[in-house]
């Protein structure tokens, strides 16, 4: 537990006289995860709460607080050596890890088989090579594919 002294981990409050003034609040970082724990101590803010725990946030309080804690360490975890990706490519992805209501692996060979149902275009990846999908071809594997063109 510590109070800190630097400004950006301050709360920042708006005074009557129309002022911003820094008030330092005690933090309590922890090693390891008891959520559940932790929300139903006395003083402790619910809402700013938060854990990089994906499985107990999800196991605490469900699918989409799963899904949004996904996203934020993800986002962490890419931005923390200055790089970007869009937030809807990271919304999509979360959204594909968390569509049948429980959390789904994403690997670089895509989705694991056992948690989808396995067709062409899921399992094309970093990995498969050309003569995966000849074999697809060949034994009539076929995915639907729906779009929509746009003509301007």
């Amino acid at each position: 537990m510590h109070c800190p002294n630097t400004d950006d981990k301050k709360r920042i409050y708006l005074t009557k006289e129309g002022e911003f003034k820094g008030v330092a609040e005690w933090i309590l970082e922890t090693d390891g995860t008891a959520l559940m724990k932790v929300l139903g101590q006395r003083g402790v803010d619910p809402i700013r709460t938060t854990s990089n725990d994906i499985v107990d946030v999800f196991a605490t309080l469900g699918i989409e607080a799963g899904r949004k804690s996904i996203e934020r360490e993800m986002n962490h975890v890419i931005s923390f050596d200055g790089s970007y990706v869009n937030y809807r490519h990271l919304a999509l992805l979360c959204d594909v890890m968390t569509a049948k209501g429980h959390l789904m692996a994403i690997t670089s060979h895509g989705i694991l088989p056992s948690q989808c149902i396995e067709t062409v275009c899921k399992v094309i990846n970093l990995y498969c090579d050309v003569i995966n999908l000849y074999c697809d071809v060949i034994n009539l594997y076929c995915d639907v594919i729906n779009f929509t063109v746009i003509d301007t």
